[in-house]
């Protein structure tokens, strides 16, 4: 369902970029060139946009069966932690077969248990074994789009600084720069975050199995069962779930926060380096006759 709300958002946010793209080029165009030439600008974006939604669509696909297994897990421990072979028998009318019936029931629970860790141990690896090759497949892509995003975003709020302290456009034209850079910065902003939330969401829903299977190392479980719960441990430890965009930076909510640092020291150089005049030149008097005795002579 939360997947197919997201196609739904990334379907919307561009019928409405391309509308808006289409009303600038309105000015000097007429309807249909503008539909046409916004649509030839905006088809590199579609393409990256369609790339996007199928990297964080199968992200909560994996997060989603990791969540389920995680859940499974948890009632399972609930199962194996209730006391083992706690009844009390009346030595009178409880027979020893009826003793040995339990005990036995008790170590086919413990069976079944340890055959479905082991399955579930296995999935998960096959699961992340997934999550690395999707990573791996769109790694580049995701690599060049958080640094197109980074320039771009940088560029845009910088635009939108400028149009915002100048004082030589209309207001119309103003307006029509200020809303459409805040709709693309809030575009691009957008797509680095939910990138780096669907790989942050996968991550935590991978390792929170590890804790989880920790809680199954008691007293009370057989050799099998333990065994079982130390192999996972060890795949959990040395085949960890990560996602990085060609191993130069890893994708999470820490990428996300350097990332909005690392705009905002760029964007405060830019502004302090450029020269740009907050008000309109008026001449003084003083300029004035300074200008007509330079004429005259």
């Amino acid at each position: 369902m939360t997947n197919i709300k997201l196609t739904i958002a990334f379907i919307m946010i561009d019928i409405i970029l391309h509308a808006v793209t289409s009303y600038l080029f309105l000015f000097n165009l007429n309807l249909l060139e503008a539909v046409a030439v916004a649509s030839f600008f905006n088809y590199p974006f579609q393409i990256s946009l369609a790339l996007d939604l199928v990297f964080i669509t199968n992200n909560g696909l994996i997060s989603t069966r990791l969540k389920k297994m995680n859940i499974f897990m948890e009632d399972t421990i609930k199962t194996v932690m209730e006391p083992v072979n706690t009844w009390k028998f009346n030595s009178q009318t409880d027979s020893r077969v009826t003793k040995i019936k339990i005990i036995n029931s008790d170590l086919i629970r413990l069976k079944f248990i340890s055959s479905a860790v082991q399955a579930i141990r296995q999935a998960h690896q096959e699961l992340c074994d997934i999550a690395r090759e999707l990573n791996e497949q769109l790694s580049v892509q995701v690599t060049v789009e958080m640094a197109g995003c980074f320039g771009l975003f940088t560029g845009l709020l910088y635009n939108l600084y400028v149009t915002l302290v100048s004082h030589h456009d209309s207001i119309i034209a103003k307006v029509n720069s200020v809303v459409s850079l805040s709709l693309w910065s809030l575009v691009y902003i957008g797509k680095v975050f939910f990138i780096n939330r669907s790989c942050a969401i996968a991550v935590v829903e991978a390792k929170k199995i590890g804790e989880i299977i920790h809680e199954l190392d008691s007293p009370i479980i057989n050799d099998e069962l333990r065994n079982e719960v130390h192999q996972f441990a060890l795949q959990m430890v040395q085949n960890p779930l990560i996602f990085t965009g060609c191993g130069f930076f890893s994708l999470n909510y820490s990428f996300v926060q350097s990332f909005v640092g690392s705009v905002t020291t760029y964007l405060v150089i830019l502004i302090q380096m450029s020269k740009i005049p907050s008000k309109p030149d008026v001449p003084t008097e003083l300029s004035t006759i300074y200008e007509n005795s330079t004429e005259w002579w």
